[in-house]
């Protein structure tokens, strides 16, 4: 590969495509600066304002919901439990404890406690 000499007049020109056209941002920019801009701002940012502290409250009340549901969800697995050592006691005293009903108690006791509540 032959070695190409760059001579300082071509590495300090440039292409006019090189540079942006700022002048649309400066029109914005004056834009904003504007009582009218100004008005803009301010009701962008009152969304956004607004929109935080709806998720804020959303979060608030998210947590909340997600511990009353824990506390039914502890109810429910501590009532399934009594029933099934209810039952299970009942069926071992007259004697019907087979192999059917101990799977079906294990399994219910087992996806109740063995799964995650979240």
């Amino acid at each position: 590969m032959p070695n190409q000499e760059l001579d300082e007049k071509s590495i300090t020109e440039s292409e006019p495509d090189d540079y942006e056209d700022y002048s649309s941002l400066n029109s914005f920019i004056g834009y904003l600066k504007s009582k009218e801009g100004n008005t803009v701002v301010n009701r962008l940012l009152g969304f956004i304002e607004e929109f935080n502290h709806k998720k804020i409250e959303l979060e608030k009340e998210t947590a909340l919901f997600k511990k009353k549901l824990s506390i039914h969800y502890f109810w429910t697995r501590l009532i399934v439990l009594v029933l099934s050592i209810v039952a299970v006691t009942g069926l071992v005293y007259y004697g019907k404890f087979e192999s059917a009903p101990a799977l079906f108690f294990g399994a219910v006791v087992a996806y109740l406690f063995g799964k995650d509540p979240k």
